[in-house]
């Protein structure tokens, strides 16, 4: 695996557990709107697995680095949990966008490569589940598509 492809998505992999981290702390601080952050979860969990599998196992069981992801998303969630739940969509909109822009860029320069789609497509989809949310539809095909995609 060239150096690059393999820190990108290394670099993906301790974002999903960062994600993980900060939807779990969401649905403590915010459980009413765990149907929300559910879903959520679940994407950031399954995209995490699948690129886990992509990767030599030494390099995804760094207890220091799994560490500082975990807190950074706790710490993230914790910076973010008194905005209302509009200013929280806003929030996390504005933050995903420069990601999923990041990511859908790699994929494109790499258009052959299943795993730098798997991480583009599931920053999509969280990015456009959040606008769904916003504008009070329903971000569920969104998800659907992704799993029949990836599963």
């Amino acid at each position: 695996m060239p150096l690059q492809r393999q820190a990108f998505i290394l670099n993906a992999y301790f974002g999903e557990l960062y994600g993980i981290a900060f939807f779990e702390t969401m649905m403590c601080s915010h459980p009413q709107l765990n149907t929300i952050w559910q879903p959520l979860l679940a994407i950031e969990q399954f995209t995490a697995a699948q690129l886990k599998s992509a990767l030599p196992l030494d390099k995804t069981e760094d207890a220091t680095a799994i560490n500082q992801a975990i807190a950074r998303g706790q710490a993230q969630a914790c910076e973010w949990k008194n905005l209302s739940e509009p200013q929280l969509l806003d929030t996390l909109i504005r933050w995903v966008t420069p990601y999923e822009q990041q990511y859908r860029q790699w994929q494109h320069t790499h258009p052959e490569d299943r795993t730098l789609a798997l991480i583009a497509d599931h920053e999509t989809t969280l990015f456009a589940a959040l606008q769904a949310i916003k504008k009070e539809l329903s971000p569920a095909p969104l998800y659907t598509q992704f799993y029949q995609q990836y599963r």
